[in-house]
């Protein structure tokens, strides 16, 4: 039986790597931006100050996180269109 795993060419694997450190990048973002958004909320419904640190990044770590997968995705079907 074989390995039907398709082999990466060496020339596009440099490019997957940044494929892969973008999407980790992005969900790691996204991970860290949901956890502040619901420690304000919970913070907010507890009725106690809300750290400004959390603040900062529930408003910039979900939208960053956006923009790179979205940056991931065209990136993808720019690739797609090419092969």
């Amino acid at each position: 039986m074989t390995n039907s795993s398709p082999e990466i060419a060496p020339e596009h694997a440099p490019q997957d790597r940044i494929l892969r450190a973008g999407t980790v990048a992005a969900v790691v973002l996204a991970a860290i931006g949901l956890t502040s958004l619901v420690a304000v909320l919970i913070s907010a419904a507890v009725g106690v100050q809300v750290w400004p640190g959390l603040l900062l990044l529930a408003y910039t770590c979900l939208p960053v996180a956006f923009i790179v997968l979205a940056a991931m995705v065209v990136v993808g079907l720019v690739r797609r269109r090419r092969h």
